[in-house]
């Protein structure tokens, strides 16, 4: 049983970090569009119009549908054994094509009261970025139906096993995205922002189709049935409102940073605010997602099972981990913000001041990546037991708070953006600590003395490593906006590596929780979840 338990270990480990590892190679990819976007763009008035359009339709989506699809359909999915395969395959069809019907008005409603949608939620834009701005939204909403369809076959296919390809299918889209600033956007000129719009619109289309190929080639048969009385389609169909709320956090929270950056009184701090909001993402995405979507289809499987034991240990372990792979690096971007800010994007019409505004906005957002894997982690334990409303509750308190914080500080005070991005991380900690409180309500012993012990250990190791980076770095000479691309990552290089060595020592010395849970993993962790 040691043996089966260990191999099955081992298989887990692997595929998570094949799934980061596609996650980084996506993230790299998207750091390198944001390249290509800032120099052709800057902070231009066309690139606020364009980050305003793109925005829009991806937050209507992430607010409607995102996790509805990850909230309602992998745990109903996930609830049939494989002697229920047809009805599970009925069930999947059914949605996938509710969610199809579905984008699709809310995409015919939104090319149809674009220049009302634009006022709603960027009302400060200058009326020659808000025509140009609702004129490229006409043209990015259809791409929410692509991005329902895809959805939801990630959803299918992680809960097959196969977590690799999900992982890799926005190296697709930014990879189109990339070829699209290399070979034509310059050929357009003036109009190459409207070519970028329908790049984003058929990237999308090509991650959908990345997806629906392989299950096509295994069996899988598109059938188009909508029946609203099956069963499962249903129970999904009832959870809905309160996932869909349960996901407004993030999306919304970039709404009112946009809404909030265009009365700062600085021109370019909206899309200022996308350039920082982006690199967050990648950093916070690829440390978080991968777990956290590895995790899901086993913790509703364990819940439908009944597996208390098992559920509550993987939600613990899941946690500890996260608290150790984000620490590290949140403390290195926060060093490094102003060399990373200047390596990816200041070039061409980005100069050093847009690399200010971007690296100081940054730093008030790394703050809240604990809280971001707290809300991603726990929210995903709330829709696998069933109990969506949690998930709800919590992100209506962190979207409350976040807007008291930038109506006070940006409204009232005048403050700018770094108060706007603060406001965000304020809010995403009142969710998480929403969140925590059920959890510990609901979850017995997830919060022992035994778990604070190995979250100080994991606390204490990364101070340490953060010291060492800091003092790394002040002895090295120069600004990182002389230093060029090549020698601030050299910087960057010297300034982590050495931390990060030392990092995982300590955590090995202390003996870190989830380092012995890898050697020695509990029986009820067997392989035939793997």
């Amino acid at each position: 049983m040691t043996q089966t338990n260990d191999s099955a270990a081992r298989r887990s480990a692997l595929t998570v970090a094949a799934m980061m590892a596609a996650t980084v190679v996506s993230k790299l990819l998207g750091m390198l569009r944001s390249v290509f976007m800032a120099n052709a763009y800057g902070t231009s008035e066309s690139a606020s119009a364009f980050i305003a359009a793109y925005r829009i339709p991806n937050s209507f989506f992430d607010i409607l549908f995102s996790a509805a699809i990850v909230g309602c359909f992998v745990p109903v999915y996930n609830s049939f054994g494989d002697e229920r395969a047809l009805e599970r395959s009925d069930f999947a069809k059914v949605f996938f094509n509710f969610i199809l019907l579905f984008t699709g008005v809310l995409s015919a409603l939104g090319i149809i009261f674009a220049r009302q949608i634009i006022a709603i939620f960027t009302p400060g834009l200058p009326p020659s970025a808000a025509e140009l701005a609702t004129m490229l939204l006409r043209i990015s909403f259809p791409s929410i139906i692509f991005i329902g369809a895809a959805y939801t076959l990630v959803g299918v296919m992680q809960s097959k096993g196969r977590f690799l390809l999900p992982a890799a299918i926005s190296s697709v889209s930014n990879l189109l995205v990339i070829l699209y600033f290399i070979f034509i956007n310059d050929r357009l000129g003036d109009r190459g922002i409207y070519g970028l719009t329908l790049a984003y619109l058929v990237a999308w289309c090509a991650q959908f189709l990345t997806l629906a190929a392989p299950l096509a080639a295994s069996g899988s048969r598109y059938r188009p049935t909508l029946d609203f009385k099956n069963t499962a389609f249903r129970r999904s169909l009832k959870m809905m409102p309160s996932v869909m709320a349960g996901s407004w956090l993030l999306p919304a929270g970039s709404l009112v940073a946009t809404f909030f950056a265009s009365f700062t009184g600085s021109e370019g701090d909206v899309s200022a605010f996308d350039y920082s909001w982006n690199v967050y993402n990648i950093i916070a995405g690829t440390l978080v997602y991968s777990l956290c979507q590895y995790f899901f289809p086993k913790l509703s499987r364990r819940s439908a099972e009944g597996d208390t034991e098992g559920f509550g240990s993987s939600v613990s372990l899941g946690l500890l981990t996260l608290w150790a792979l984000t620490l590290p690096f949140i403390f290195g971007a926060f060093i490094l913000s102003r060399e990373g800010v200047a390596a990816l994007l200041m070039r061409g019409a980005f100069g050093s001041s847009d690399a200010d505004t971007v690296s100081s906005a940054l730093r008030m957002l790394l703050f809240a990546v604990p809280a971001f894997a707290v809300n991603e982690m726990l929210s995903r334990v709330f829709y696998s037991r069933s109990e969506p409303a949690i998930s709800m509750y919590a992100a209506v308190a962190g979207i409350a708070g976040n807007v008291v914080c930038c109506a006070v500080s940006v409204s009232l005070l005048g403050f700018g953006l770094d108060a706007v991005a603060l406001s965000n991380a304020v809010g995403q900690y009142v969710s998480a600590a929403v969140l925590a409180v059920f959890a510990a309500k609901k979850i017995p012993g997830l919060f022992g003395r035994g778990f604070f012990t190995e979250l100080a250990k994991g606390g204490l190791c990364a101070l340490l490593s953060a010291a060492v980076m800091a003092a790394v770095y002040v002895i090295l000479p120069g600004s990182p906006y002389g230093r060029g691309l090549f020698a601030n990552i050299a910087v960057c290089a010297a300034v982590f590596l050495p931390a990060a060595i030392l990092y995982l020592f300590m955590l090995k010395l202390t003996g870190f929780g989830p380092l012995r849970s890898v050697r020695s993993k509990p029986s009820g962790e067997n392989g035939s979840n793997h």
